[in-house]
């Protein structure tokens, strides 16, 4: 066993060293700094210091990659109002669009088909119109639900522009509402208003 350790003597000194061979009973052989070696009988030995701990093996340094951080941005303020927006959110969509575009776009074709064949029923029943024997006319009566079934349409188109305009017009003012709450302050906002001016249909525009 060769350990640097410190052998305590009896007499109050001690020796340390390497214990290059130790005899329980006998002697302990101890190799000094200086190379030399001096055996010491077991008799004057008062006791043999363990050899220090040695210290944990350190570690090599390990390669750490340093993450970039980004600033968060401040989160904003939840809105006082948060329930009153959902109530108008869902007040808008309760405002469907759909049944008057289907009135003005069913409407108007139905006009323009009855009015086309309420003008050709006319034409040919000018062309069919027989001057020697004075008859004519003979088309009247399917020309005529043409021509009313024209104007139904007609009429049908014109309710489902008013209903338009009058349903974005409520649309537009909630929305509105809905921006001044989120805002804080009035912002403007679009009204759509259909009129009927001289028998012409005109779609007004209000900020």
């Amino acid at each position: 066993m060769a350990d640097a350790r410190t052998v305590h003597l009896k007499g109050g000194g001690f020796v340390s060293g390497e214990v290059m061979e130790a005899t329980p009973g006998q002697s302990v052989r101890v190799q000094m700094a200086d190379g030399s070696t001096r055996e010491i009988p077991w008799t004057d030995i008062e006791r043999i210091d363990a050899p220090p701990p040695q210290p944990p093996p350190v570690p090599p340094p390990q390669a750490y990659q340093v993450q970039p951080t980004y600033a968060t941005p401040p989160l904003a303020p939840p809105s006082p109002y948060t329930t009153e927006i959902a109530a108008l959110e869902e007040e808008r969509r309760q405002i469907g669009i759909g049944g008057p575009i289907t009135m003005l776009a069913v409407g108007g074709g139905a006009a323009g088909v009855l009015a086309y064949m309420g003008f050709v029923s006319v034409m040919l029943d000018s062309l069919g119109c027989s001057t020697a024997s004075g008859s004519c006319g003979g088309n009247d009566t399917l020309t005529t639900v043409l021509f009313v079934g024209a104007g139904i349409g007609a009429v049908v188109a014109i309710w489902g522009a008013f209903e338009l305009g009058d349903r974005l017009g409520q649309r537009g003012a909630i929305r509105a509402k809905i921006k001044e709450l989120k805002a804080g302050r009035p912002v403007a906002s679009l009204r759509f208003q259909p009129q009927l001016n001289g028998g012409s249909l005109a779609l007004t525009v209000q900020f």
